[in-house]
């Protein structure tokens, strides 16, 4: 196929590669290959993150519809991602990962011989590997690298040679990667996007956009496809985007944190504006290395959001390496000159130093994981046996207590806030709330599918209750609307240590809500709610961004404010806001200290009382001036009666 014209000057290459040359560069995939190989079964857990990771082969096995029984940041193709041993489940995880690999591996293989030279080889392939390799704690694991750097790389190809076919295997990945991890997905499909605008930029007839169709069909139709297969009807697709757009629409204001121990921030920073000036230069030089820097800026972008927003050491590792093998990018393009290949391969290695500087590892590690990975692949069977074994113990450490359990039985049950490592452990009927994990209902829209939830007629007979939340927020105003729900429909019916088991009632303990006061306040100011009579007050609280503060949401990331509650007992509180979810409304007149306020609660509709509330806003992005409207709850709270637990009180029978 005759070269194209365009407005970026095309990369040269030698019409015949010398055998030596061949050789070196064999010899180089095979390497790649080996230390890249990844891991197929990793052991289940408790805690909040080994959880999710539960909870997505849960969700597997059981065929609950992503978008409409189950709302997550990762899809229906998440389980894929973190490989754990449940079923026939984990051999469709060891298929897709091995097939991601196998695009992978093969877009590397190609690339490497439009890379000139013998150095600028070894160079590419060490970097790209850097996204693939054993790193301490293997944060390589979720493969954020392999599908970032499958589809960038297919899009390079089809730059550099002018072949629009080699963005058929981009656009399949990255319709796959959005039913994987949503930023993962938006990520890929930036890029494929940049490259159809650079296409078109070139030449925009009809011809052109015939192709592009059909590569469009390629993408929705892997999307679909793969929905269809592992989530459920295709009607549910768009409800699945719509909520995973949701979850990502308040991600940069509602889950930030700082570790002052990480320097990630600095890093990515630097990483981004070195990619945006590379873009620049070879912009105005007409360089072939143009479209890389253009391809590979916006999966940049997702990945520095990604750490920023929760600035940790874990985040930062996660991303770092794939930032860092992306930079490997430009040297097949860099092969016009032997000047521009020198200074890129430099430019590169010293990047790729770096990398390992912030994201250390040994040698050892490095050469044996993959060899042991492969061994483990030959010998599968062997593999699943040993982690059963191993997770069998774990197991044993998350049984539910005996009258827990004895109550359930086949009942269907949901776990509040998170701790599914309980279903998986207990083989309970599992009937989860849309967005599994509290934390993750931050925005009105997602705590209100989990309110409807609760009081439907599809609601689960049982909940098994903690009280606690991430980041010092206080765990009833997370996803409030969801927690009042609960409070209306559920009586607590035993307790055991941190512990609480809710059974649905035949009807709610209060119908309705009545209006007692609308006013004006601002940050700092103390405001008293209104007495409820025998009831409970709720309050509804309005904020909104300034313009500021949306352009560095957009950008950066915005704290959330502090509520500081005061206590009748003089004793007050901080806690971070879920403040899109104030406007919602949030019990406020009797706010739970801790697991015995919320048996009181349950149990006589008292806990701690609470005389006042003042908001605070250390990043000062959010209008100063909000509403506050008090509402109470319709009628008295009616209360079961209660025998003494293990929790040291009185709970429901």
């Amino acid at each position: 196929m005759t070269a194209e014209p365009g407005l970026i000057a095309d990369a040269s290459r030698d019409d015949a590669t010398p055998v030596a040359g061949i050789v070196w560069r064999v010899l180089l995939l095979v390497a790649f290959i080996m230390l890249t190989i990844p891991q197929w079964i990793t052991q289940m857990g408790a805690g909040l993150d080994p959880s999710w990771c539960a909870a997505l082969y849960l969700s597997a096995a059981k065929g609950l519809v992503h978008g409409r029984d189950f709302v997550f940041t990762y899809g229906p193709l998440g389980f894929a991602l973190i490989p754990k041993e449940y079923g026939d489940v984990n051999l469709h995880a060891v298929a897709l990962r091995l097939g991601l690999h196998l695009f992978w591996w093969t877009s590397v293989g190609v690339l490497l011989f439009r890379v000139k030279g013998y150095i600028a080889p070894l160079v590419f392939a060490a970097t790209t590997a850097m996204s693939g390799i054993a790193l301490d704690n293997d944060f390589n694991l979720i493969l954020a690298g392999a599908m970032i750097l499958t589809v960038t790389g297919f899009l390079v190809l089809a730059e550099l040679d002018r072949r629009p076919e080699w963005a058929v295997p981009a656009a399949f990945i990255a319709g796959a990667a959005v039913l994987t991890k949503f930023n993962l997905g938006v990520a890929c499909t930036g890029a494929l996007g940049i490259w159809v605008l650079m296409r078109l930029a070139r030449d925009h007839s009809p011809r052109v956009w015939m192709r592009l169709a059909l590569l469009g069909l390629v993408y929705f139709g892997s999307m679909a496809a793969f929905f269809r297969a592992y989530s459920g009807p295709l009607d549910a697709l768009w409800p699945f985007l719509r909520a995973s757009r949701e979850l990502a629409s308040a991600y940069s204001t509602q889950m930030t944190s700082d570790d002052p121990a990480s320097s990630g921030f600095n890093l990515m920073v630097s990483m981004l504006g070195l990619a945006a000036l590379g873009l620049i230069v070879s912009l105005a030089r007409r360089s072939a290395m143009a479209p890389a820097f253009a391809i590979m800026l916006f999966p940049m972008f997702v990945l520095y959001k990604g750490t920023v927003v929760r600035q940790s050491l874990g985040h930062f590792l996660s991303a770092w390496p794939v930032m860092v093998s992306l930079s490997a990018l430009v040297l097949p393009a860099a092969s016009r000159t032997f000047r521009t290949r020198i200074g890129a391969t430099v430019a590169v290695a010293l990047i790729l130093v770096s990398g390992f500087w912030y994201a250390p590892t040994s040698v050892e590690k490095v050469v044996t994981r993959g060899a042991e990975n492969w061994v483990a692949l030959c010998k599968l069977d062997r593999t699943r046996a040993a982690m059963r074994a191993y997770d069998s113990k774990a197991k044993r450490e998350q049984v539910l207590p005996d009258a827990f359990l004895e109550r359930i039985g086949t009942a269907p049950v949901d776990i509040y806030p998170w701790e599914t490592s309980y279903v998986w452990a207990n083989d309970l009927n599992w009937r989860p709330r849309p967005v599994f994990q509290s934390y993750c209902a931050y925005t009105p829209l997602l705590d209100q599918m989990c309110a409807d939830h609760y009081r439907g007629a599809n609601a689960p007979k049982f909940i098994v209750y903690s009280h606690v939340a991430i980041d010092y927020e206080h765990p009833c105003i997370v996803d409030p609307r969801t927690w009042i729900e609960m409070l209306r429909w559920y009586d607590c019916v035993a307790g055991d240590g941190p512990l609480l088991l809710l059974q649905r009632r035949e009807k709610p303990r209060w119908q309705g809500t009545q209006r007692l006061d609308v006013a004006s306040s601002g940050f700092t100011k103390s405001y008293q709610p209104p007495d409820a009579g025998r009831g409970l007050t709720f309050i509804k609280v309005d904020f909104e961004l300034s313009l500021l503060g949306k352009l560095q949401a957009m950008l950066y990331k915005v704290d959330p404010p502090l509520i500081r509650v005061e206590y009748k007992d003089g004793e007050p509180a901080n806690h971070r806001l879920v403040w899109r979810n104030t406007a919602g409304g949030f019990l406020v007149s009797s706010l739970p200290r801790n697991i015995m306020g919320v048996v009181h609660l349950f149990q006589e509709g008292v806990a701690d009382e609470v005389i006042g509330v003042s908001f605070h806003d250390p990043s000062g992005r959010l209008k100063p001036e909000f509403k506050i409207t008090a509402l109470k709850s319709g009628g008295d709270v009616v209360a079961p009666p209660a025998v003494a637990t293990s929790t040291g009180g009185p709970v429901a029978r």
